[in-house]
């Protein structure tokens, strides 16, 4: 197989499309499932019910009412987290084999098409306004067959990696992360005023179209990234075992100059980085109780972290990684200790310019994953990128769901003694990774003394 390296290949556009459809989608689905919890589920009147999540929610009675219906969709929401989260991820062990074979373009629509439908079911479902909110989880269906986000995101990563040469690949895999963030941030500052001028059935049509328009766009204006892909028997094959087997095989394959243990080692900094930035979900509930931030406060520093990140890490590579030419394994490194010096701050902080002051520490955080890709690349050959690079996601899509949960607990547990403690358990996750970091440095200072 070879690839064809195009500088001019812009997925980032369709990408952003996509991203923006689905975190809009999922910041409208929490509102729609304690709305049809409200009065579906409970028994509740429909016109107390649309009160839920607006501004009269400040009413003691609306507040009192979002108090028992919260716990009710918890639940739902929880075990749809939890089914796509571990049932989906499977699904990247066939395409990232498969598309290694037959091209990267069909993966990349698949997953699209997948989301696609995920849409309109929402919309069917949300129509149909006698149904339980459990009908939700008909939703995880088509994702059980193209993937999902994460299979769509592996896809796109081995695409980049295909149209890159090894020097611009780290800029590049970080422009995706900045087109990641920049999406959510658009779909965060806009759903709850679309919420206020469209129905639930046709915001849930809204994302579905988003999604078809970037589906046409990949289809007509990108370029297939592999050149001379198969085509024989071609979906016939997308769901074969033999896919898993090759998934497995060609990442803890042996390879020359410790290759697969820094791969092992780089899978383990990625699954650290996950566990770590979960405890993000965690900080509202921290600055509320500590600092009684209220949520346009929040929303604020929320829109400021995600910006200082996607800068500091476009800019960080750009400038360490591209001009400097500091090598990936030390600008991971630099990654964790700003995660680690910003975490122990939050965790400590008595002042609420103490948790700015940790946001703008944490700026370089965002390196982490776009270099630990780059550097995982360079130790594979270019028709092995689908089978690793989907190993990883199913790496990363297992240890999201469990996140939340720990720094949860964690939270619940010190509360009355000292809520910052998550911060701190999120501070030893990052020094493990930056331990990892120090010994890929290490292996490469060996491997660099042992060369003639």
């Amino acid at each position: 197989m070879t690839v064809l390296l195009c500088a001019n290949k812009r997925i980032e556009l369709p990408f952003l499309l996509i991203i923006f459809a689905v975190n809009f989608g999922e910041s409208i689905t929490t509102n729609w499932l304690i709305f049809r919890t409200c009065y579906a589920t409970l028994g509740y009147n429909i016109s107390e019910c649309t009160l839920l999540g607006t501004k009269y929610s400040g009413i003691n009675s609306i507040a009192k009412l979002e108090e028992l219906v919260e716990p009710h969709a918890s639940v739902i929401l929880m075990a749809k987290q939890l089914i796509g989260g571990f049932g989906t991820p499977i699904v990247c062990f066939f395409l990232g084999p498969w598309s290694d074979k037959y091209g990267r373009k069909p993966v990349i629509l698949l997953t699209t098409a997948g989301m696609v439908l995920q849409y309109l079911i929402f919309a069917i479902v949300c129509e149909i306004h006698s149904l339980s909110p459990w009908f939700i989880l008909l939703t995880i269906i088509p994702l059980f067959f193209s993937g999902g986000l994460m299979a769509h995101l592996a896809g796109v990563f081995c695409y980049i990696n295909d149209i890159t040469s090894p020097k611009d690949r780290g800029i590049r895999i970080a422009l995706v992360y900045a087109v990641t963030t920049l999406g959510s941030l658009l779909a965060s500052l806009s759903s709850s005023h679309v919420l206020r001028l469209l129905s639930y059935f046709e915001m849930f049509l809204t994302v579905s179209c988003c999604l078809i328009l970037g589906w046409l766009m990949i289809l007509l204006s990108i370029e297939e990234s592999v050149t001379n892909p198969e085509t024989g028997d071609k979906y016939s094959n997308i769901f074969k075992l033999s896919l898993v087997q090759e998934t497995v095989k060609y990442t803890f394959k042996r390879r020359d100059n410790y290759g697969r243990l820094m791969i092992l080692i780089m899978s383990l900094i990625l699954v650290i980085y996950v566990l770590a930035d979960n405890a993000n979900s965690i900080t509202f509930l921290y600055v509320r109780q500590t600092f009684h931030w209220s949520l346009e406060t929040y929303a604020m520093y929320s829109s400021i972290n995600t910006i200082t990140t996607a800068l500091g890490s476009v800019a960080g590579i750009y400038f360490l990684h591209k001009l400097l030419k500091i090598n990936e394994s030390f600008l991971i490194m630099i990654g964790f200790i700003s995660v680690l010096s910003s975490s122990i701050l939050n965790g400590l902080a008595n002042k609420s310019w103490h948790i700015y002051l940790a946001c703008a520490i944490n700026c370089l955080y965002g390196t982490v994953s776009p270099m630990t890709r780059s550097f995982i690349s360079k130790l594979v050959s270019v028709d092995e990128y689908g089978r690793v690079f989907s190993f990883l996601a199913v790496c990363e899509s297992c240890i999201s769901p469990l996140g939340s949960p720990l720094f949860t607990f964690v939270y619940n547990k010190t509360l009355s003694t000292s809520p910052g403690t998550y911060s701190l358990v999120a501070a030893g996750v990052s020094f493990l990774g930056l331990m990892f970091s120090i010994l890929i440095i290490s292996i490469q200072e060996l491997l660099r003394l042992k060369s003639p």
